[in-house]
């Protein structure tokens, strides 16, 4: 894949399936790092729920349905369990890399 970013979605029973409330992107370059990716998401997480924050108080949020093939965790096909075990996993990995700017 060439892009990256992160989605706010209402939160309903199934799992990954609500409308979106808001979506960013960011293009992948050849020398990213995985923490960068990390961070960069991080960054780009608080800025959009920030902005998401601001239209719900202006009842200016526009919900979008979510393509079926977008359903990240419903198409990786991953157990709960399974999916809070990679997510430990990963941060166990993260807190291990050294950290550049």
């Amino acid at each position: 894949f060439e892009k990256l970013g992160v989605t706010i979605h209402k939160c309903i029973a199934a799992l990954d399936r609500g409308d979106i409330v808001g979506q960013r992107l960011y293009k992948l370059v050849p020398d990213d790092r995985i923490w960068k990716l990390r961070a960069r998401t991080t960054k780009l997480s608080v800025e959009l729920l920030g902005a998401v924050i601001t239209a719900y108080q202006m009842s200016e949020v526009q919900f979008q349905k979510q393509p079926p093939s977008t359903h990240t965790y419903t198409r990786t096909g991953l157990t709960l369990f399974k999916e809070l075990k990679a997510r430990w996993n990963f941060h166990r990995y993260i807190s291990s890399l050294p950290c550049d700017s």
